[in-house]
C-alpha cells in the first residue's frame, strides 16, 4: 500500500459511503439519469459527464439534508457526519479518551417492490431501460 496524505479522509468517508450508492440508485430508478449524462471510455467504462455529475451531487446533497434521529435528537445526516468527525478529532487530540466511531444505523424509506428485493436481474433490466448500457 502506498502512503497517502488523504488516507484519513478516505477512512472517514467509509461509514457513510452508502449515501453515494443510494443517490445513484435513486437517480437510475427515477429515470433522472440519461444516456447523455455518461461517456463511454476507450476501455468501455462509463464516466459521468458534467450533467450527470451535477445530478449526482444534487441528489447526494439532498440526502445529506434528510432528517435522522441521532442520540435522541432530530438532525440532518450532514450534521451527524460533522459530529462524528469532531468526535474523532477530540479523540486524536486527547480531549476524549474513548472513541465510538462505528458505522451508523439507518432506516431508509424506499418504495422498493418485491421484484427489486428478490430478483437481482430486475435492477439490471432497469438500467437497460434507461439505455445507459
Amino acid at each position: 500500500m502506498t502512503p497517502s496524505k488523504n488516507s484519513l479522509a478516505y477512512d472517514l468517508q467509509e461509514p457513510f459511503r452508502f449515501f453515494v450508492d443510494l443517490a445513484v440508485i435513486s437517480l437510475i430508478e427515477s429515470g433522472a439519469m440519461e444516456t447523455k449524462d455518461f461517456i463511454r471510455t476507450e476501455n468501455y467504462n462509463l464516466r459521468l459527464k458534467p450533467t450527470g455529475a451535477r445530478k449526482t451531487v444534487n441528489e447526494f446533497s439532498n440526502m445529506l439534508n434528510k432528517k435522522v434521529n441521532y442520540q435522541g435528537k432530530e438532525s440532518t445526516w450532514g450534521y451527524v457526519i460533522f459530529l462524528k468527525v469532531r468526535e474523532l478529532a477530540h479523540f486524536l487530540t486527547s480531549k476524549k479518551e474513548k472513541l465510538d466511531f462505528v458505522k451508523p444505523e439507518y432506516e431508509i424509506e424506499r418504495i422498493d417492490s418485491y421484484d427489486i428485493a428478490e430478483d437481482p436481474q430486475y435492477f439490471l433490466c432497469r438500467l437497460e431501460k434507461t439505455r445507459i448500457f
